[in-house]
């Protein structure tokens, strides 16, 4: 492989990892725009950006990754909130599942 194949293999590992990187942000930032909204009483669009942010978490994260989990118990709580308590209740005890497996016995979650 001569130098210019490894450069543009490289430039192209870095555009790939900067992706990944602007979407794990526009989740978090959907994440806290969830939580505000869920503040404000305003639970339509809280459900909507905790949807998002959970979607873009399971692609960019995997399904049984901490910040999968914590989006899918925000999403629970709105839900919750919104009427929806036996969806929102799911998809918390699924959270709570993914916080046992992957943090210690003795983290405060």
């Amino acid at each position: 492989m001569c130098i210019r194949d490894r450069c543009q293999a490289l430039l192209e590992a870095n555009r790939k990892h900067l992706n990944q990187q602007c979407r794990a942000t526009k989740a978090l930032i959907l994440s806290n725009l969830g939580t505000i909204y869920k503040t404000l009483g305003q639970v339509t669009e809280s459900i909507r950006a905790h949807k998002t942010s959970l979607k873009i978490r399971k692609e960019v994260f995997g399904y049984e990754d901490i910040l999968t989990a914590e989006s899918e118990l925000n999403l629970g709580a709105s839900l919750v909130q919104g009427g929806q308590k036996k969806e929102g209740l799911m998809l918390m005890q699924e959270a709570l599942q993914i916080f046992q497996q992957q943090l210690p016995r003795d983290h405060s979650y």
